[in-house]
């Protein structure tokens, strides 16, 4: 279902892919990953949830920096094509009177519709706060080389993530964008196992004690 454009990769990443081709781990993730294929066509929950959950166990439990980095640069000069999964997320209303800000201080995340990443145990956003630092919110870098501009919101979290065999501690802090409005959807961008991600938050309600938000 995934596949590769070995001239492409050739072309943009001839030493990435030099390091992680002698690298046990990546040979280990990629046999691992190809094994999940079957499921691919096999699978029919919205979403292929036990084919995404069989390719992120294969990932998380044969990680390795050299397959990070090799991976990611793939993924930036478009030398991977991914299995669609065919989902259309909605884009509901924003609370008028909610930002990033909502978000401010310590979370619990509970469980919502995602029946995969939900599952997942102790999801717990440990600080959330603004910070007035030009060289820390500039390591979120988005597409076409603009990074996230000062003041930014540090958002550090982290939770438990399924392998083969067992749960691995997983903890990030992003660096958020701090000017946008209030009532409008977040565009945030984030680097996870060597490539960039991207994501839309939408916060459909802000109260005292909970958050209610769509991603």
């Amino acid at each position: 279902p995934t596949s590769m454009d070995m001239k492409c990769v050739a072309k943009h990443c001839p030493g990435k892919m030099a390091a992680a081709v002698i690298d046990p781990k990546f040979y280990q993730a990629t046999a691992c990953t190809l094994g999940c294929n079957k499921l691919y066509y096999s699978d029919t929950t919205i979403g292929k949830l036990h084919y995404q959950n069989c390719t992120t166990k294969c990932q998380l439990t044969y990680e390795s920096k050299a397959g990070d980095e090799f991976t990611g640069c793939a993924m930036e000069n478009n030398c991977i094509q991914f299995a669609p999964i065919n989902v259309t997320c909605p884009k509901p209303d924003v609370d008028p009177n909610s930002s990033l800000e909502s978000l401010k201080g310590e979370w619990w995340q509970h469980y919502g519709k995602n029946a995969l990443w939900d599952c997942y145990p102790c999801q717990h956003i440990h600080e959330m706060k603004i910070i007035n630092d030009t060289e820390f919110c500039s390591k979120t870098v988005f597409p076409g080389g603009k990074t996230v501009e000062a003041p930014c919101w540090s958002y550090s979290y982290s939770y438990d993530l399924y392998t083969e065999t067992d749960t691995k501690y997983f903890g990030q802090t992003w660096q958020l964008p701090g000017n946008i409005p209030k009532g409008k959807a977040i565009d945030i961008y984030y680097q996870y196992m060597g490539s960039t991600h991207n994501e839309t938050w939408y916060i459909l309600k802000a109260a005292e004690r909970y958050v209610l938000s769509v991603i």
